[in-house]
């Protein structure tokens, strides 16, 4: 194997005089505009409530009211918490149990 002495070899030289700063100015103008909103910093799934009144997020089991049994439920995972949301009913909320913990039941408020 054979090495190249000249150390800029493959590279491109720039033939623009701009800064970052320039052209930052310049590629913004094609940046979509942010949406209208709060954005919730959190995971979404659809999960399942057992018979047992409990919803599997993450591997962990985490209590629901009984009426919310059989039914799909959107579980909201949060950094510090879950969010249990089943149709127009407000959110039952738990502490997060991570996954690398054992898997183990949360039994919320």
């Amino acid at each position: 194997m054979v090495l190249n002495p000249d150390p800029n070899h493959g590279l491109i030289e720039r033939v623009d005089q701009e800064t970052i700063g320039e052209r930052f100015e310049r590629d913004q103008a094609a940046f979509l505009p942010l949406p209208n909103g709060e954005y919730e910093a959190c995971e979404k799934r659809v999960a399942r409530v057992i018979s047992m009144s409990l919803v599997r997020y993450r591997a962990n089991d985490y209590s629901v009211p009984t009426e919310y049994g059989h039914r799909d439920v959107l579980v909201k995972g949060y950094v510090h918490e879950v969010v249990i949301v089943c149709g127009s009913q407000g959110g039952e909320r738990s502490p997060r149990a991570w996954p690398c913990q054992l898997p183990k039941e949360v039994v919320g408020p």
